[in-house]
């Protein structure tokens, strides 16, 4: 039997004991958020509390078995629950982005001149992309983040301390897990489909360097709607890439999500390899990982795992 083991960091504060903890981490929801739940029997003033734990404090969140611990969160306090339990609730460094503003207009700016000159103080990972004349009115550089998704589908997220623009998945620093789907596994809510039950319309878009859009749409005219966004295409290079990322969405294999264990522990942007212990080997295959869900606390240490597409 492991023995549950954590150390979690508030500003000065640290301590090795909690009540619970919950972590939401994915690459489609911009801010990873922590919720941090202190054992129900302690008792502390609010003005105390306050004392000690203040909005802003860098918190750190380790979790692990038998003092073996990873990094799970970083972040910041965005809010304190002083009720029983007391909540300390955290956003990763997205929070501080929320703090700063950008004015500025540009007749040809790109991601990469727009991370160079207004995030400059991280590290970037990013597709480079023209983004035309792009005006800027004292938006906080989340808000800005958030017209890059919405008018040319480029999710921003945090890895640790890079900023990440359109790199959901890459295979240079995804690590790899394998989970046995009925050994080492503690739930799941998966189902495995073939390729023919699954309809999806693709929605495929050029966004080109001199800011004009081409758009086409390829599969099953009934089916769910998939946008997915490209750079710098020809109509026939696009039609090609559309089909390639069709065929990547409509696969014979498992969807939904699965309960693991802590360990490994798995990220966001992770490939995770399911495998059936007896028979069905057919049903073996390798996915990404698009979310994590971290519970901690007396009922052990689990990471609901949702499945993205075949990797």
């Amino acid at each position: 039997m492991r023995v549950l083991s954590s150390h979690i960091v508030i500003g000065q504060l640290e301590f090795d004991w909690v009540g619970s903890v919950e972590i939401v981490s994915s690459w489609q929801m911009f801010t990873d958020t922590a919720d941090i739940r202190l054992p129900s029997h302690l008792k502390i003033n609010k003005d105390e509390l306050l004392d000690y734990i203040k909005f802003g404090d860098k918190t750190v969140i380790k979790l692990g078995y038998d003092g073996e611990l990873d990094t799970v969160f970083e972040g910041y306090v965005t809010d304190i629950h002083p009720g029983v339990p007391v909540s300390i609730k955290c956003e990763d460094e997205m929070w501080r982005l929320k703090q700063e503003s950008i004015t500025a207009s540009e007749r040809q700016m790109s991601v990469k001149k727009l991370l160079n000159r207004y995030f400059k103080s991280y590290k970037h990972a990013f597709i480079d992309v023209s983004l035309g004349t792009m005006v800027i009115d004292n938006l906080n550089k989340v808000k800005v983040l958030e017209q890059l998704k919405g008018s040319f589908g480029l999710y921003a997220f945090f890895r640790g301390d890079i900023l990440y623009v359109g790199k959901q998945y890459d295979v240079s620093t995804a690590r790899k897990h394998t989970f046995i789907l009925d050994y080492n596994i503690a739930d799941d809510e998966l189902s495995y489909k073939r390729k023919d039950q699954v309809k999806i319309k693709v929605k495929a878009i050029s966004n080109n360097a001199d800011g004009s859009k081409l758009e086409l749409e390829l599969g099953d005219d009934e089916g769910d709607v998939r946008t997915l966004n490209f750079y710098n295409l020809s109509k026939v290079a696009l039609q090609e890439a559309a089909k390639r990322e069709l065929s990547r969405l409509k696969y014979d294999g498992w969807r939904g999500d699965f309960t693991a264990f802590g360990t490994p522990l798995v990220r966001h942007g992770d490939i995770v390899s399911l495998h059936k212990q007896t028979g069905e080997s057919d049903k073996t295959g390798s996915y990404w990982v698009d979310k994590v869900v971290y519970n901690f606390g007396k009922d052990g240490f689990r990471q609901k795992i949702s499945l993205g597409p075949r990797s």
